[in-house]
């Protein structure tokens, strides 16, 4: 597997991660729950963030045009 298409599969996979956390958002009995989820939703958000980053850089290396 290259690199594009891990870092392809990685975003699929934390932001399927991220949507099933939002999901699970809205079950939360407590304030405590919440905000747990609710900061593993924003550090997923960076890893996107970042990952999205490289795949752009590693697509652009890959296309000499």
């Amino acid at each position: 597997m290259d690199i594009i298409t891990y870092l392809r599969n990685l975003i699929k996979a934390k932001k399927e991660q991220r949507d099933n956390l939002r999901n699970s958002l809205i079950e939360c009995d407590t304030k405590d729950e919440r905000r747990a989820i609710q900061e593993t939703i924003n550090s997923l958000d960076t890893e996107i963030a970042e990952a999205e980053a490289q795949l752009t850089e590693q697509e652009r290396s890959a296309d000499p045009n």
